[in-house]
C-alpha cells in the first residue's frame, strides 16, 4: 500500500505542478486561458481536440492568446462545454484570483 500510495502521491504532485505552470503562462499572456483549463481538466490537446470534433492543430492554435482572441463564440461556446466550465470564466480568466469550477 505503502508503494501504491507514494506512486499517486507524486503522480497528484505532477498533475498540479502542470496546473500551476498553465496558470503562470496565462498570468504572463504567453498561453490562453483554455491552455489552463485543458490542463485542469487533465486533457491534451489531442484528446481535446478529439472531444471538441476538431484537428489538434486547431486546438493547438487556440491555445495561443492571438489565435484564442479571435475565436469564434460558438467555438468557444464548444470549448466550455467540453470543459464543462462558463462561457464567461473560459474567455475572461486571466491566470489570478478564483480560477475555476471543480
Amino acid at each position: 500500500w505503502h508503494v501504491e500510495e507514494a506512486v499517486k502521491g507524486l503522480a497528484w504532485q505532477s498533475i498540479q505542478t502542470e496546473i500551476e505552470w498553465a496558470r503562470k503562462e496565462v498570468r504572463q499572456g504567453q498561453r490562453s486561458p483554455l491552455a489552463y483549463f485543458m490542463k485542469l481538466r487533465m486533457m491534451t490537446p489531442e484528446l481535446l481536440a478529439q472531444n471538441m470534433g476538431v484537428s489538434a492543430w486547431r486546438v493547438r492554435w487556440h491555445l495561443r492568446p492571438y489565435g484564442f482572441k479571435r475565436m469564434k463564440p460558438q467555438v468557444l461556446k464548444r470549448y466550455a462545454e467540453c470543459l464543462e466550465v462558463p462561457v464567461e470564466s473560459l474567455k475572461n480568466y486571466n491566470g489570478n484570483g478564483p480560477d475555476h469550477v471543480e
